[in-house]
């Protein structure tokens, strides 16, 4: 006997009830009202060896902050079994860099 569970939802609230976001059809996001969050903390890691490597789907990305890149996880290599990364390079800026 097999069952299936599933959690729909199509709207996300703060505690206090203030509306946050809805989802929509097709994937769709709409952040609703005056939200607006202080940050967004985005996962990193430090160096390639430490990668997350397990619980990743397509899409999943973070910051690699000893190599100073971008990178999103784009599945297995079939032939390898090794993940694949999609990897963007960028520039470590001073503070007078970005005035």
């Amino acid at each position: 006997m097999s069952s299936t569970s599933a959690l729909r939802i199509d709207k996300l609230q703060t505690v206090g009830g203030s509306q946050v976001m809805t989802l929509g059809t097709g994937g769709s996001i709409a952040f609703d009202g005056n939200f607006n969050p202080s940050n967004f903390g985005i996962p990193f890691w430090d160096g390639s060896g430490n990668r997350p490597t397990s619980g990743l789907s397509i899409g999943s990305f973070g910051f690699n902050s000893k190599n100073i890149r971008f990178e999103v996880y784009v599945g297995i290599d079939s032939q390898t079994g090794d993940q694949l990364w999609a990897v963007f390079d960028g520039v470590k800026l001073e503070p007078e860099d970005l005035e």
